[in-house]
């Protein structure tokens, strides 16, 4: 996301410069004036920023387990009996899974809430030392964090979600170049789908056209 940002407004004339900050903070940062845009967001989440007219990337939601588990996501009765990872603020597409996370959101036996940063890497290690028996993850994010842990063959997909989610660049609307921004944005993401180029920068984090719901 970061890579066809700065592919496109570098061109245009803007530097960008980046911080990392969690995911929830970082969308009341941009609401709050104190930055421009967040790279990565879900227009649910946060429906009032600026968007360019398509997403850059769409992806499903995956469940990971370890390679010994014989637990498969088989709807949302089958998380009865697991505990899941799941990060704060983070838009899980199916709706009966969404309504059974924000159930038990507060009881960490079902559903552990992570926050923070590297989020994902912390999961895993938590999988793996058998703090939570499953984590939901964009399935992108999960092949990149796996592959650079070397650690792909010690974890298993275990299922994905119906539906497939966004993912947007969105700007602050409080910047009023908020809509340039955006413009530039979505004219660029035309040409590099057109182009193939999108699919040369996924190829450098492991992910491949396959995997493109």
């Amino acid at each position: 996301m970061t890579d066809v940002l700065r592919e496109a407004l570098e061109p245009a004339g803007y530097t960008l410069e980046l911080e990392m900050l969690p995911y929830v903070r970082a969308v009341e940062a941009v609401r709050d004036r104190r930055y421009d845009g967040i790279v990565v967001v879900g227009k649910d989440y946060a429906p009032d920023l600026v968007y360019p007219a398509q997403p850059t990337v769409v992806q499903r939601v995956l469940f990971l387990v370890n390679a010994t588990s014989p637990w498969r996501y088989l709807g949302v009765e089958s998380l009865a009996d697991v505990r899941v990872g799941v990060v704060r603020g983070f838009h899980y597409v199916d709706p009966d899974l969404v309504a059974y996370l924000d159930q038990e959101k507060n009881n960490e036996d079902r559903v552990y809430v992570m926050h923070g940063n590297t989020t994902t890497s912390r999961a895993i290690r938590m999988l793996r030392n058998g703090r939570i028996a499953a984590f939901l993850e964009g399935e992108y994010s999960a092949v990149y964090q796996l592959k650079k842990m070397g650690i792909w063959n010690e974890v298993t997909v275990a299922g994905y979600t119906t539906n497939a989610f966004e993912d947007y660049t969105g700007f602050s609307p409080h910047n009023p170049n908020a809509a340039d921004y955006a413009g530039i944005l979505s004219d660029a993401l035309a040409r590099m789908k057109q182009s193939g180029r999108l699919d040369d920068i996924l190829r450098r984090y492991g992910v491949t056209p396959e995997l493109t719901p």
